[in-house]
């Protein structure tokens, strides 16, 4: 089972009508309320990253699912930015000893099984895979 989300021009905005748009697909995903929130959170903090600090303008979100994993790919063409790299936040740290940033790529982490990045034809390529029983 295959879902495709174009957005181009791609802005904050549209992440509700993207959110709305994965959230239909909860049935046919066979994923639970817990499961959904988790893939929503993980899909509109990267949509948001890319639109915000990667600056990019299309936005290509593809959802897979076969037998119970899940896989989403997100390809933008933004500024590089490959999120595997990046240092983990220290959690257990005070709020005000922490350096700013790194909490979303934290969630992201957390909310999935693996991810996956290369740069391919000037373009992000992003794959995240959740198990989904």
């Amino acid at each position: 089972m295959n879902f495709t989300f174009y957005l181009t021009e791609a802005s904050l905005d549209q992440l509700d009508t993207l959110s709305s748009a994965v959230e239909n697909l909860q049935e046919p995903l066979q994923c639970s309320d817990k499961q959904m929130f988790e893939i929503l959170l993980v899909l509109e903090e990267l949509c948001a990253n890319v639109m915000t600090h990667g600056k990019g303008k299309n936005l290509e979100v593809l959802i897979n699912k076969d037998w119970d994993v899940l896989t989403i790919t997100l390809v933008d063409d933004g500024v590089p930015f490959d999120m595997t790299r990046q240092p983990r936040p220290d959690t257990c740290q005070a709020l005000a000893k922490r350096r700013p940033g790194g909490l979303g790529c934290h969630l992201v982490n957390h909310y999935t099984d693996s991810i996956e990045y290369k740069r391919q034809n000037g373009k992000n390529v992003l794959v995240i895979r959740k198990t989904i029983d």
